[in-house]
């Protein structure tokens, strides 16, 4: 499940499209991931950047765990 996560982590990053979360009384909340930027060290990073970053992050250490877990399993 992680796995899935964290591939939809990445596609909505590289998609750049907004997308509609919640409609409550009339008013909609709204995702865009490129509309928010991050300030660190001078640099700014868009929340695309920072998705990108830790999708990468979240599905290589799915894949790791799995094939620790499978290695362990295999030994028993």
């Amino acid at each position: 499940m992680s796995f899935v996560i964290a591939i939809v982590i990445i596609w909505l990053a590289i998609s750049h499209k907004e997308f509609k979360m919640l409609s409550l009384n009339g008013k909609e909340i709204m995702f865009d991931p490129a509309m928010k930027a991050i300030s660190f060290g001078g640099k700014g990073f868009t929340m695309t950047d920072v998705m990108k970053v830790t999708g990468t992050i979240q599905l290589v250490f799915t894949w790791v765990y799995g094939i620790v877990n499978a290695w362990r399993e295999g030994k028993k």
